[in-house]
């Protein structure tokens, strides 16, 4: 089964721009990071896909509600 990938996302000041995956991904490396731990790309890609999974159909979601997920 394939995921549909969410269409645009709101930012906290309600601007409304295209999904880009890597923006998550790079939050999450960037979390690692901060913490002196390294990360797998595989376990990265593994993440996003769970996390786009949780907004499978929806065309447009706010910044917190993928925040949420991730945490």
């Amino acid at each position: 089964m394939e995921v549909k990938v969410v269409d645009r996302i709101v930012k906290r000041n309600g601007q409304v721009v295209p999904y880009d995956g890597t923006k998550i991904v790079l939050a999450i490396e960037k979390s690692f990071l901060s913490v002196k731990e390294s990360v797998d790309q595989a376990y990265l890609s593994d993440l996003l896909e769970q996390i786009e999974a949780q907004f499978d159909g929806r065309q447009e979601v706010d910044v917190e509600e993928i925040q949420d997920t991730v945490e």
